[in-house]
């Protein structure tokens, strides 16, 4: 195996390998990375190429290996039989993978294999443990792979039927759905089961609630088990965005009466036998199709409410959900192609695509071709941000791994990932070297929500604090406020104390936590040198909007300026 530079102590040298503007990069037909690998995977056949900003790929024959954003070749030398259904993910800095013996083992993003197993099957780390089977049971190890739930279940949910090639069924917000003799229920890390195995079928907790089963029914249950939206249903298919899908009896007595239905349990939309199915919205944006033999229409988006948003009348076969901004469409006569939102065609037909993951989609032009990979052409900078995100890629002050995304709002995992990345560039200092600087060291299992070595190593130096004693929310949204206190400690960290610049006055200002008041104010008299523009200010209106949250190209942006503040 080739080894990678350690993420945790070598960010700076994950840095944008892009020679060209985000605009000329998403231009058609042009390949970010270049055809060269004959097999992409991913926890299905559309979906999840890149994961934690690697993906594995079929290099050649039975070889596979893993890849960057940039393309680059990580790990080689690794084999899967070129006709299994096994595909390999990361989740939690660590990839399951069987080995030449035939051994289940989990290897680092250093290509280090940091847990040998002896389990007949092993599932990727969610939430901090990882199922395990062995003779037919299911169990759950711990990151230093000790058994913390001994097998003993007959079957553990999967990821919407994928989960068992991929490897990606566990623990979803705090809980496992398990199986024991033909009935289903959660337990929780501990091992204790907090709702009874009492149904025929569940579903994986998501926003709050599980779909559950029973004498051909369907309802919700929360956390606790209680049946908060009663298992009356014919069908139902789990929340997303706040909405879910329900099917309940037709009175007409035929087709399929499908509705659109809040946490509730109030329905939102009856689309009152219209539809043959109908999906929860991704995006903002629901599939819908007609029924089978519609000789005009087989497939509609709709928005979160079940208004029609286009027919698009009988040009695809079969439509996928929306991910960054783009839907998966196959053609009737071969081909596939991504949709926007509106139903417009933005990438061409192609033999296969996948959908757009980490603002890359993977494409083979024509059968038996390689696969490469394209920008969305949709993930490109605002024309007011692009200049100074450039500037900011250029100074390689934006981690490879996060270089997309730019409209969409940044996490905490991420605006630490760059506020350290930007501490490194600017001192010349790997992580590692910033930690013995201080005195400081990563304190592993310090939260129970990231086991990232980067975010660790941004607590560690107090760039960013936990949400509560064990939970730093990783992937919750930043808000303004928060940004403006991260800001300020890298720029402390950096010698800045103090703005050269008067401190802005907001007409929120009561709105500022106190906490943060000061660090808006500091903030906000820094300048960029380059371009006499400081470093945060308000949103208009002489706002400063603390409880909001703040894009990626805006956290870019904030960045590039305080490098040139000093």
């Amino acid at each position: 195996m080739k080894r990678l530079v350690c993420l945790a102590i070598g960010l700076v040298l994950m840095m944008n390998a892009y020679a060209v503007s985000y605009a000329e990069e998403a231009e058609a037909n042009h390949f970010t990375i270049e055809p060269q690998f004959s097999g992409l995977h991913g926890y299905n056949d559309l979906r999840s190429t890149f994961n934690e900003g690697l993906a594995w790929v079929q290099l050649s024959g039975d070889e596979i290996g893993v890849i960057d954003r940039s393309g680059k070749v990580l790990l080689d030398n690794l084999s899967l039989n070129h006709y299994s259904f096994t595909s390999y993910m990361f989740s939690e800095g660590l990839s399951r993978y069987r080995d030449s013996q035939g051994a289940w083992v989990y290897l680092d993003k250093n290509g280090n294999e940091v847990i040998r197993t002896t389990y007949d099957t092993v599932f990727n780390f969610r939430e901090g443990l990882a199922a395990v089977e062995r003779d037919g049971k299911w169990g759950y190890i711990n990151r230093e792979g000790k058994e913390v739930i001994k097998p003993q279940y007959d079957e553990i949910r999967d990821d919407d039927g994928y989960g068992y090639n991929a490897g990606t069924a566990g623990f979803y917000e705090g809980l496992s759905a398990v199986s024991k003799g033909g009935k289903w229920g959660f337990i929780n890390k501990s091992g204790q089961v907090v709702v009874p195995l009492k149904y025929d079928w569940v579903n994986n907790f998501n926003e709050g609630l599980a779909v559950v089963s029973r004498n051909g029914k369907w309802g919700y249950i929360n956390k606790f088990g209680t049946e908060v939206i009663k298992v009356i249903y014919d069908d139902a298919i789990n929340f997303s965005e706040g909405v879910a899908s329900v099917l309940r009896p037709n009175p007409a007595g035929n087709g399929y009466n499908w509705l659109f239905i809040d946490k509730n349990g109030t329905v939102i939309k009856d689309f009152k036998n219209k539809y043959e199915i109908v999906y929860p919205p991704e995006e903002g944006v629901a599939v819908a199709s007609y029924y089978a033999g519609s000789p005009d229409t087989r497939y509609a988006l709709l928005d979160r409410n079940g208004t029609l948003i286009v027919d698009l009348g009988n040009k695809y076969a079969e439509v996928d959900g929306f991910s960054e901004g783009l839907a998966w469409a196959e053609k009737p006569d071969g081909g596939v192609v991504l949709i926007d939102q509106a139903g417009q065609e933005v990438v061409e037909p192609y033999s296969q695509i996948r959908s757009s993951t980490a603002g890359l989609i993977g494409v083979q032009v024509n059968d038996r071709d390689p696969f490469g990979f394209m920008r969305n052409p949709l993930d490109v900078p605002s024309a007011w941000a692009e200049a100074e995100v450039n500037t900011a890629a250029s100074l390689n002050l934006v981690p490879l791994e996060i270089d997309y995304g730019y409209a969409a709002n940044i996490t905490r995992a991420d605006f630490s990932k760059l506020a350290l990345n930007l501490v490194s560039v600017k001192t010349g200092k790997t992580v590692e070297e910033l930690l013995t600087q201080s005195g400081k060291k990563i304190k592993d299992g310090v939260f129970d929500d990231t086991f990232d070595r980067t975010v660790l190593a941004a607590n560690a130096l107090g760039i960013i604090s936990g949400r509560s004693t064990n939970k730093l929310d990783p992937n919750g949204l930043i808000t303004r406020q928060e940004a403006a206190v991260m800001l300020t400690r890298v720029a402390g960290m950096l010698g800045i104390t103090k703005g050269s610049g008067e401190a802005v006055t907001y007409t929120d200002a009561k709105a500022i936590a106190s906490w943060a008041g000061e660090s808006v104010a500091v903030i906000g008299s820094v300048e960029d040198k380059t371009s006499n523009t400081i470093v945060m200010g308000g949103v208009g209106s002489s706002r400063f909007a603390p409880e909001e949250p703040f894009t990626k190209q805006q956290a870019f942006i904030t960045m590039k300026r305080l490098f040139n503040a000093v």
